[in-house]
């Protein structure tokens, strides 16, 4: 994919005239990936109008260009829009989201396009963002640093999910094997909702930290340890359970170091 000189992939090391946004505009626009960049590039000539023109590079190669078109007037704005989808189209094929007309993206061989169409203040804009998919599965993403309280909230509420999981699981596998009675289902959808709740939201204190598996860890350590030294062998399938997802959830926070587009 191309706008003006610029390509998805292209290396950018030696181009004088492109500009690293400053320190304030990294505040609207951060950083997603290790190595990465964003530059600002002169106006280029796209779809026969002048576009603003961004590019987000990972080692100086780059794997975004974002392109945007701004006007006062709103006639002329939807004329560039509806002419990007038509390009898109004929280039791509349907689009696989459009969302109100608003926003229309294409999923690619090379990645993906997205269109979308804004009004603010009198302003009307259409931005256009190609990214290369294969850049990005490549590079890892620069995690933020938490603070110690959103630490320690989010392992509680991964503790909440853990144990909740526990539960509903024991309760799941009690009333299968006849240990509990058949009334114990109802109560497992509760608290499995429960524990994905719980969950979700530790992900969201501090995105998928490995160290969010250490209580699945620990309950599944004791349900092992249960299962063990007590009368419940169903035990055994909780313990699995939850040792199982603690391994999941650790493969897949390593993961998301090398995020898909």
């Amino acid at each position: 994919m191309q706008i003006g000189d610029y390509s998805l992939g292209q290396n950018i090391c030696d181009e004088p005239h492109l500009a690293e946004i400053s320190q304030l505009e990294y505040k609207a626009l951060p950083k997603t990936f290790v190595g990465e960049k964003i530059l600002r590039a002169p106006d280029v000539t796209f779809l026969g109008h002048s576009w603003n023109m961004l590019l987000g590079t990972i080692n100086d190669c780059i794997y975004k260009l974002s392109a945007q078109f701004t006007s006062d007037n709103g006639h002329m704005a939807d004329t560039v829009y509806s002419e990007a989808i038509t390009f898109c189209s004929n280039q791509y094929g349907s689009p696989s989201l459009s969302e109100g007309g608003a926003v229309t993206k294409w999923i690619t061989s090379f990645g993906n396009v997205i269109v979308d169409r804004r009004s603010m203040f009198d302003m009307h804009s259409v931005n256009f963002q190609a990214t290369s998919g294969s850049l990005v599965r490549k590079s890892r993403l620069l995690l933020t640093r938490i603070t110690p309280m959103r630490t320690v909230l989010a392992l509680l509420l991964s503790a909440v999910a853990a144990y909740t999981l526990s539960f509903a699981t024991d309760l799941l596998l009690g009333g299968l094997f006849g240990v509990y009675p058949k009334t114990a289902f109802l109560p497992t959808f509760t608290w499995s909702v429960i524990s994905g709740v719980a969950f979700i939201g530790a992900v969201k204190v501090a995105s998928l930290r490995g160290w969010l598996s250490i209580p699945f860890v620990v309950f599944g350590t004791l349900a092992l340890f249960g299962a063990l030294v007590g009368t419940h062998p169903h035990s055994f399938g909780v313990a699995a359970a939850m040792l199982i997802l603690s391994a999941l959830i650790w493969r897949f926070s390593r993961r998301t170091l090398q995020t898909p587009l």
